[in-house]
């Protein structure tokens, strides 16, 4: 819903590591389940070293109403045993374009485990979705860190739209408008505001925090094709001069 996942993804969520997984339904379509055995892997697929990762995840929709309104949750665990026993998180302020503002350097672990647990409610053309992560180190030190972050969102269809979910992924879909754009009038398209709020704490061992506030107008023409506005502000608390203002467009056409 906005131009950039949250900060938290690029901190904690390894989106791209070569390895073995399988997913299912269960409960006639209402939860899914998912486990695989990852390595890391570079740019291009290739392991970069011969560690192994674990990563499961459970999701459940105890609530399906009239109309797609839903209520999901889900929760999410990795055991991850990194490379050369180091490792490292950093994060922009939910801009690819931005400079790294967040990082604590390379930390020596044997191995770390990540955990969250997901929100998400869909009532008519408004939705709210939120989700926690915590990440516990084994640094071999006499207190282990711990690293925290959370966001919350907030999405309406100013025309009348609902978020599509995708009961076999247990995740949300593609939205079409209800009326494509007509430059003869006869249909405007889909609009959508969203908004989104960021914390990522990593004071256990760098001493930063980052807050991040984000706001979207979304417009799409068709199924095909959208525009993205987005105004993020972000702040770092221990910087008495640590604010980024962030204002970014996109035009999207795929097929």
């Amino acid at each position: 819903s906005l131009m950039e996942r949250n900060a938290n993804n690029a901190v904690f969520v390894h989106g791209r590591n070569s390895g073995l997984g399988f997913q299912n339904t269960m409960a006639d379509e209402r939860g899914t389940y998912a486990f695989g055995v990852f390595k890391d892997a570079g740019a291009f697929g290739d392991s970069v070293c011969d560690n192994r990762n674990f990563t499961g995840r459970v999701t459940g929709l105890p609530w399906k109403g009239e109309n797609g309104d839903l209520l999901h949750v889900g929760a999410g665990a990795s055991l991850r045993k990194p490379c050369s026993d180091t490792v490292s998180f950093s994060a922009r302020p939910e801009s690819y374009l931005a400079e790294k503002v967040l990082s604590t350097g390379s930390i020596t672990s044997d191995d770390y485990e990540i955990y969250n647990v997901e929100l998400a409610l869909v009532f008519g053309p408004a939705s709210l979705q939120g989700e926690y992560f915590l990440t516990e180190l084994d640094t071999g030190g006499a207190s282990d860190p711990d690293l925290h972050g959370h966001y919350v969102e907030a999405t309406w269809w100013l025309t009348g739209e609902s978020r599509k979910y995708n009961k076999s992924a247990g995740a949300f879909s593609r939205t079409s408008p209800n009326n494509n754009f007509a430059p003869d009038g006869a249909g405007w398209g889909g609009w959508q505001l969203a908004a989104r709020y960021t914390g990522v704490d990593l004071s256990d061992i760098a001493g930063q925090e980052l807050k991040v506030l984000t706001f979207g107008v979304n417009w799409h023409l068709n199924p095909n094709a959208r525009v993205m506005v987005n105004y993020g502000w972000g702040d770092r608390d221990d910087l008495a001069d640590g604010e980024v203002d962030i204002f970014q467009t996109r035009v999207q056409i795929d097929f």
